[in-house]
């Protein structure tokens, strides 16, 4: 009998720590501080549990446009989806193509899941921003797309501005994009990876959310930190896209 007790013990303990990850993932980038990392499920009940601030969608995906974009269809209406909080490949760079089938075969004519920031629903292209979640009727699975992308090395993080949805995303897009650093998934498989960024060592200068060379024209006046590009990339920060570092 004791025997029995000791083994559902460890049971629970194991399917706690599955459930709930603890990583030393920064709040916000540059920040060092441990916080919990939620899983897909919960991520998507903690932005179902703040209506005030968060719009839920649900929808279907009728077309998908490349790795971060989708067009769904909700209440007989079509609109464009962007992904918040992350990045894909341009249609002139390699890995464009890759992401784009990945995340066709994730969510291409699927049922899912959005969760939009009330105050910040629409990118300047008016595209709707949001965190989608693949859910299936009778399945206990929830899927976050924007984190799979990251996670297979196919996406980076790339978070703008204010937004609560993006904030609540940030550390766990943080952990996926270490682990696919680590594990040298998908963009990051050569040392200077197929968007041209050096995922290795290398002076870059950083700001709150992205890095830059030292000439970089958006940093003239601002106030930058200096760091390593593997450590700007593992504390969740992106490229800056004009002088792509």
């Amino acid at each position: 009998m004791k025997r029995s007790w000791l083994v559902l013990f460890a049971l629970v303990m194991v399917v706690g720590l599955v459930a709930r990850r603890v990583v030393d993932v920064p709040r916000s980038p540059g920040e060092d501080s441990t916080k919990a990392v939620l899983d897909h499920a919960q991520t998507l009940e903690v932005l179902e549990g703040r209506s005030g601030e968060v719009r839920i969608l649900d929808a279907s995906v009728v077309h998908v446009i490349d790795g971060d974009t989708v067009v769904v269809a909700s209440d007989g209406a079509e609109q464009k989806v962007r992904y918040v909080g992350v990045d894909t490949p341009e249609r002139d760079r390699p890995q464009h193509d890759v992401a784009t089938r990945f995340n066709s075969a994730l969510v291409r004519g699927q049922r899912v899941r959005l969760a939009v920031d009330r105050r910040r629903e629409r990118d300047k292209a008016g595209r709707l921003l949001a965190a989608v979640f693949l859910v299936s009727d009778g399945e206990p699975s929830v899927r976050l797309v924007n984190d799979e992308l990251v996670r297979s090395g196919l996406a980076y993080t790339y978070f703008k501005g204010r937004n609560v949805v993006q904030e609540t995303l940030h550390a766990g897009l943080v952990a996926s994009q270490r682990t696919a650093l680590d594990g040298q998934q998908g963009l990051w498989a050569e040392p200077t990876n197929r968007l041209g960024v050096d995922a290795q060592n290398g002076p870059v200068a950083a700001t709150k959310y992205r890095f830059h060379r030292s000439e970089c024209g958006h940093i003239a006046e601002r106030k930058t930190k200096s760091m390593q590009r593997s450590a700007a990339l593992r504390s969740g920060r992106s490229p800056c896209r004009t002088c792509a570092p």
